[in-house]
């Protein structure tokens, strides 16, 4: 859980065009989630958290949610993700 929320706090400050806080924040970004989804344990906040910071900070690089899994990836698993 640690770790989807600081890859949220990251992605959401790239989202909002604030000052970096380190050499490369998107690379950080991108390699907080991976770690995220690596240790998510199947928990879909976490999930979530890291398929969409994937998808804003990674850009079309990344898969983001369909990376994330079926959980996230899924439309029908929506209401499972709170």
């Amino acid at each position: 859980m640690i770790l989807s929320h600081a890859t949220w706090a990251l992605e959401h400050r790239i989202a909002m065009g604030w000052p970096r806080l380190g050499e490369d924040d998107v690379a950080e970004c991108v390699s907080l989630a991976r770690r995220g989804l690596q240790h998510s344990a199947g928990d879909p906040r976490v999930m979530a958290h890291c398929g969409m910071a994937l998808v804003q900070a990674g850009k079309p690089t990344e898969k983001g949610p369909a990376e994330a899994g079926p959980e996230v990836a899924e439309p029908q698993h929506a209401a499972s993700v709170g």
